[in-house]
């Protein structure tokens, strides 16, 4: 098997966990697998680098001596675990973004803004160079492996085709790893950091959580998007389908095919638009946001009529609901019967019919300055309004009349044919 360790800096960050990395790596060269790792700056290198760069030049320094010194905390970590592995006699090559001959990821990016001094988990756009790249690997990756060595390399860097340092910014080892397994062609790559995998909830502010043995990349994306931080999203946009991606606990790297969460799938951007039309309940008031259980008084009235709600938006002036158009005559009759009966704030309540719905999701929209004005600008330019629009990091919902829904659908279309 042809693997990829990602180590994170909680992974690595004293002598004895490198050490029992070292040892991890040596049983599986001896159990027939290639292996190459990535490895991020230990504990709070980066931090105390940028902190040190910034005040030896008040700040008055440029982002490619930035980079340089910001590097310093991956290179450490890669000569650390090469000394690590060398002395249980195994052959071992570091691979720095500053060895411009040797050094396999190949990426173009505009964006030189300064690291932040204390924080390094920012967006930073790029292009991949793969054929640049793949030749590289092929060259100064593939023979390493293939004579039985480990090659190491720098998280969270690469070079510009220019020959620049380019930071790949929030979760910028995981990139790198994901990167490096595309381009090998691995057959998995391994996040190792300090959780057990993907749980159900946050330990920190919920008991017992379960631990999920198997995600989807976009179910993932969705977690991620909304404040989840075990894998980058980003990183899994480069994700391909015969290449599994495991989330892995350090302190269970031994036991890497039996632990952690396998993350299924790949990072695609998605287009549909249901069948059939949704009925559009506008519950009208006031002062509604300082309500509690309204919503859930709302959604109980449906429920007992055997009414889906499709989906819902509040505000304090109203409470819109979409549910099936075959059920939105009873659910209005319901609703309205309730309102009369019951002290709730609504002075009124409306139906219109015939709505569409049309869903359109992509990891891109994660980096992607604009998407909302292309959508609304090239739905306007057809005379298509749009009734209202949901949306988040990677997911928007678009409803329109039901007479535009091939119209719209599409223009929707034509646009994720051009997504990165």
């Amino acid at each position: 098997m042809r693997r990829v360790l990602k180590y994170g800096g909680t992974s690595i960050e004293s002598a004895d966990r490198i050490r029992r990395a070292a040892s991890n790596i040596a049983r599986l060269l001896h159990e027939g697998d290639q292996v190459a790792v990535v490895v991020s700056a230990q504990g709070n290198d980066t931090n105390l680098l940028l902190g040190a760069v910034y005040a030896a030049t008040e700040h008055r320094v440029d982002a490619q001596s930035v980079y340089r010194v910001a590097a310093l905390g991956e290179q450490k970590s890669v000569y650390l675990l090469c000394a690590a592995l060398r002395s249980l006699s195994l052959e071992a090559v570091p691979l720095t973004p500053e060895m411009a001959e040797g050094w396999p990821l190949i990426v173009d990016s505009d964006d030189t803004t300064p690291l932040a001094a204390q924080k390094i988990n920012e967006e930073r756009p790029f292009e991949l160079r793969e054929e640049e790249s793949r030749r590289h690997v092929a060259r100064h990756v593939l023979p390493v492996l293939r004579r039985g060595a480990v090659p190491v390399l720098a998280g969270f860097f690469a070079r510009s085709s220019r020959g620049d340092l380019v930071t790949l910014g929030r979760g910028g080892s995981d990139i790198s790893a994901v990167l490096l397994g595309r381009l090998l062609d691995a057959d998995e790559v391994t996040i190792i950091t300090d959780v057990e995998g993907i749980l159900s909830a946050d330990p920190r502010l919920a008991p017992s959580p379960r631990l999920i043995e198997q995600m989807s990349v976009a179910e993932l994306e969705i977690m991620a998007a909304r404040g989840a931080r075990v894998v980058h999203p980003r990183a899994l946009r480069y994700k391909t389908e015969t290449c599994r991606v495991r989330v892995v606990d350090f302190r269970r790297q031994e036991a890497l095919s039996t632990t952690g969460t396998t993350l299924l799938g790949t990072s695609q951007p998605e287009l549909s638009a249901p069948e059939g039309s949704l009925g559009m309940l506008t519950l009208v008031g006031r002062d509604l946001g300082g309500r509690t259980g309204l919503l859930g008084d709302v959604g109980a009235v449906l429920g007992e009529a055997d009414v889906a709600i499709a989906a819902a938006t509040v505000s304090d002036r109203f409470i819109c609901l979409y549910v099936p158009e075959a059920g939105a005559e009873a659910a209005y009759r319901r609703l309205h019967e309730a309102l009369r009966e019951r002290s709730w704030p609504f002075e009124s309540i409306t139906l219109r019919r015939q709505v569409a719905e049309l869903r359109l999701r992509s990891p891109a929209f994660l980096q992607t300055p604009g998407v909302l004005a292309e959508i609304t600008g090239a739905l306007g330019r057809r005379r298509i309004n749009i009734l209202e629009m949901i949306t988040s990091l990677t997911d928007i919902c678009i409803y329109v009349d039901g007479g535009d829904r091939q119209a719209a659908l599409s223009l929707l279309q034509e646009l994720v044919a051009r997504s990165p």
